[in-house]
Order: C-alpha cells, then sequence, then structure tokens
C-alpha cells in the first residue's frame, strides 16, 4: 500500500511540472512572439516626410526669360569667327527681392549673321531710316529684343555715339575697336544694353519690392504682382 501511495504521489507530481512547463512555454511564446506580432500588427504606419522639399517651399522664385536675337552686321567679325556663329548661349542671374523671395532672369541670347534685307537697312545714312525698316521677325517669342552689331567705323551711328535703342524693341550697337576676342569683347556691352532695354536688378527690385509678400502668400498676392508686368 505505501509502495502505491509514493508511486501516485510522484504521477502527481510530475503531472504539476508537466503543467507548469506547458504554462511557462505558452507565456515565453506570448511574449517573445505574440508581444511583437501584436505590436507590429497594430501599430500606425508613418511615411518619411521630405523635409528638405517642405522647408523650400517657404521660399518663392520667380523665373523670368529674355529672349536676345544678336544680328553681326557685315564686316564685324573677322573670318577666323564667322565660323562661330549661329550659336545660342543662355545667362542666368539670381535677383533676390528680400530673405525668402527672388528672381531668377534667364538671358536667352541666339548670334547670327545678317540677312542681305538687313545689310542694306544698316547701309543707311540715318540711324532713324535703318530703325524704320527693321521690324522685329515674324514668329519671335513675345518680349524678344534684337541687337544689331555694326563695324566700329560705320556711319551709321553719330561720332561719339556707342548705341541706339530704336522703337521696335531693337537696338544699334557698335563694336569695339581692336579686340581679338569680339564675342568676349561684346559681352559687357551686350548686358549693359539688354538691362537699359528690359529691367536691371535696381528697377525690378523697387518694382516688386512693395508687391511680394514677406511672409506665405495669400489668395490674393498673384493679382499686384501680374500687373507689375
Amino acid at each position: 500500500m505505501a509502495a502505491e501511495a509514493r508511486g501516485a504521489a510522484a504521477r502527481d507530481a510530475a503531472e504539476k511540472a508537466r503543467g507548469k512547463q506547458a504554462a511557462l512555454s505558452f507565456a515565453a511564446m506570448a511574449v517573445l512572439v505574440g508581444l511583437p506580432l501584436w505590436w507590429k500588427t497594430t501599430e500606425t504606419y508613418r511615411a518619411a516626410l521630405p523635409d528638405s522639399e517642405i522647408a523650400a517651399l517657404d521660399a518663392l522664385l520667380f523665373q523670368l526669360t529674355v529672349p536676345v536675337s544678336v544680328v553681326f552686321a557685315q564686316g564685324v567679325l573677322p573670318k577666323d569667327q564667322e565660323h562661330k556663329v549661329p550659336f545660342q548661349q543662355v545667362q542666368e542671374m539670381e535677383i533676390p527681392l528680400n530673405a525668402k523671395t527672388g528672381v531668377v532672369a534667364h538671358y536667352d541670347r541666339s548670334f547670327r549673321l545678317a540677312t542681305s534685307q538687313e545689310q542694306a537697312l544698316l547701309l543707311q545714312a540715318s540711324v532713324q531710316e535703318a530703325d524704320k525698316g527693321l521690324q522685329p521677325a515674324e514668329g519671335l517669342p513675345v518680349g524678344s529684343l534684337t541687337i544689331y552689331v555694326i563695324p566700329h567705323g560705320s556711319l551709321l551711328l553719330p561720332q561719339g555715339s556707342e548705341m541706339y535703342i530704336g522703337k521696335h524693341r531693337s537696338a544699334i550697337l557698335r563694336c569695339p575697336p581692336g579686340a581679338k576676342d569680339l564675342l568676349g569683347a561684346l559681352n559687357d556691352r551686350l548686358q549693359q544694353l539688354i538691362q537699359a532695354m528690359s529691367f536691371t536688378p535696381e528697377t525690378l527690385v523697387e518694382a516688386l519690392a512693395d508687391r511680394v509678400p514677406l511672409g506665405q502668400p495669400g489668395a490674393e498676392w498673384k493679382r499686384p504682382f501680374k500687373s507689375s508686368f
């Protein structure tokens, strides 16, 4: 009888040990597998935000494009430089209006030789007569400028006069004398003339400074800005 009692007690102890082990196994699975799985399946999805692009939205940058056609009269370019035309050149200038607002001006220059009709007009005795005949070519973009470069010794412009601004968004410019790199020597004069015919950084800032908001633009900000042009 005593042996049977001890055997029953041993079986009860083993059964209790298995129950504890099973409980511990379920608890371990709940902690190690169930809890991470619950955390992963119930978390809120948060997409990565482009912080740098969002910060850039606070800045306001306008773009203005000025198409410019530079026409060389006969005798302006040396023979070794005539093969370089026609060609195009883009110059960019950034004009800040305030800490967060600015204007980027694109000057799209195209260089070519004068046609026979333009050459005949540039040989006129009067610059006013030449300007009257030098009408803008058809198909040019709105706001285009045309600059005719004549030889330094040309009699079209009065003596001592370097440039003439016409009535049809065109101008006549006397080329500098004795320049080996004529295209490089013309760059400053062309930029000065282009700004005189379109806008300078100072006039652009003065025209838009009181029309461009310093903070976040509202619903009506485009209307006064558009009226400036």
